[in-house]
């Protein structure tokens, strides 16, 4: 396997253990239903997010380019799995005080914070131009994964052992294995690692700075990386960074259809259970509901992490021939498609709403909206690789919110009305901005940023030369 393909397995796999810890409290808090108020139980659900939202820009602005991303994110998964680890003591010592449970998840956001900028920094250092698409989305749809996981594996292991403490425990063993092989593999670039190849290295510097699209900045920052022995990690600051984020109509598309791509994807990370349980009568944690819950809707709802695994080849392919086209017909469906179905869903009777239907529409939801990765996701990287990282960090922060408020708003409908006919009006609604926005603002690659390899005759050698891709073209991958 090449260490690039390894590295983004690994953080594929990360994201799976940070979206499944994330999700998994949603579903615990079931068991504690008696004692907590939905109102409470939106508040617990949105601490997380409180913390997830002040290590975002530390971590892709300062943090990961002084120390790097392979130390960064070690860090930060130690930090949330002792967090998670945390939440069994608190649940069972302090359950009658949700300070205490506001205060673990406040430390699985903190932790769980650097993933995203550490991930896009070393996005930025590991991936060839053309694969760029591909593997951010096989990264990406690690939180699918995540979500499925909890989803199944949590109401399984609550009626089987018929204690939700182990829900914890698993998947913070999991956490813990995954650092050890990132100390294995990891690195914060090909320059550094000790696993690669010299041919790889050769081909991944070459494409970092020989791209185009800004090639000249990252060959310029190159120079600039002279901590770690060629490592790409340096010291110094960079004001341009934010110069640039505050003046380009691009990254205003990026960081506004991000908040609104999150705000449906935390409803339904937090809330999903309780849906299931309130509307649709199938208590997930016990007897043979759980049995039922894992077996029908991951059966349906794996397709979308499993489909958009291949959506970033789609996503080069297209980005490679119509530039920023590609990116607004993957936002397009990433955002008009949820916000379809959540207004059919909003529309029809909740009398007549069953468990299959009710699957269905939002299996529908999660495959539509995995082609957004290969769109403000992707263009993150196309604009600036450089600045990846800080770019990361700010919309990833910006798209914290709808979690804090997302989840707040969502308890006290239910608190009040327990309507969730309105709840998938607003989410619709959100969709449907978020989409409309990026069709008039977004920018794609800049010319140039993709190559296609040919071969020349030199002498009575053959030699392989890269030049930039042109109309009609195909990628090389």
């Amino acid at each position: 396997m090449k260490e690039r393909h390894r590295l983004a397995l690994l953080l594929h796999l990360v994201n799976i253990f940070s979206y499944a810890d994330r999700t998994n409290m949603g579903i615990v808090l079931l068991e504690f239903s008696d004692a907590l108020t939905q109102e409470q139980t939106g508040r617990i659900l949105a601490a997380f997010f409180w913390g997830y939202l002040l290590t975002q820009i530390p971590a892709g602005y300062y943090w990961t380019p002084r120390v790097g991303g392979k130390t960064v994110l070690a860090c930060g998964v130690f930090v949330w799995t002792v967090a998670d680890l945390s939440t069994i003591w608190t649940a069972k010592v302090f359950w009658k005080m949700p300070v205490f449970w506001y205060l673990s998840r406040i430390g699985l956001g903190l932790g769980e914070g650097v993933s995203f900028p550490c991930q896009h920094a070393l996005a930025a250092q590991w991936y060839p131009r053309d694969e760029k698409a591909r593997l951010v989305s096989v990264v990406a749809a690690g939180a699918d994964v995540g979500l499925l996981s909890s989803i199944v594996a949590a109401p399984f292991l609550i009626s089987y052992f018929g204690r939700w403490e182990w829900v914890f425990g698993l998947f913070g063993f999991l956490n813990i294995i995954w650092l050890f092989a990132w100390r294995r593999w990891g690195a914060d670039g090909p320059e550094c690692s000790t696993t690669i190849d010299d041919a790889e290295r050769a081909y991944i510097l070459s494409e970092r700075q020989g791209g185009g699209g800004g090639g000249g900045d990252e060959a310029a920052a190159a120079k600039d990386d002279d901590d770690r022995d060629g490592c790409a990690v340096t010291s110094k600051k960079d004001l341009s960074s934010w110069r640039w984020m505050l003046r380009s109509r691009g990254v205003w598309a990026i960081v506004l259809g991000h908040v609104c791509a999150n705000y449906g994807w935390y409803v339904l990370l937090g809330w999903l259970p309780q849906y299931y349980k309130t509307e649709l009568g199938i208590d997930i944690n016990h007897g043979w509901s759980a049995f039922f819950f894992a077996r029908a809707v991951p059966v349906r709802d794996c397709r979308p992490g499993v489909i958009g695994l291949g959506l970033g080849w789609c996503g080069t392919s297209l980005s490679s021939r119509i530039g920023a086209t590609a990116r607004k017909i993957c936002m397009s469906i990433g955002m008009f498609g949820p916000a379809l179905v959540f207004a059919s869903m909003a529309a029809a009777d909740p009398s007549t709403m069953d468990h299959a239907s009710a699957t269905a529409r939002l299996s529908v939801a999660l495959f539509c909206g995995r082609w957004a990765v290969s769109g403000y996701w992707t263009n993150m990287l196309d604009l600036r690789p450089e600045h990846a990282a800080t770019l990361m960090g700010v919309s990833n922060t910006l798209a914290t919110l709808p979690g804090i408020f997302g989840n707040l708003v969502t308890g006290r409908i239910l608190g009040e009305e327990n309507d969730w006919g309105r709840i998938w009006k607003l989410t619709a609604a959100v969709y449907f901005v978020g989409g409309v926005q990026y069709l008039f603002l977004a920018q794609g690659p800049p010319p140039g940023s993709f190559k296609r390899k040919r071969k020349v005759n030199v002498g009575d050698a053959n030699v392989i030369e890269v030049v930039p891709l042109v109309a009609g073209d195909t990628p090389n991958p």
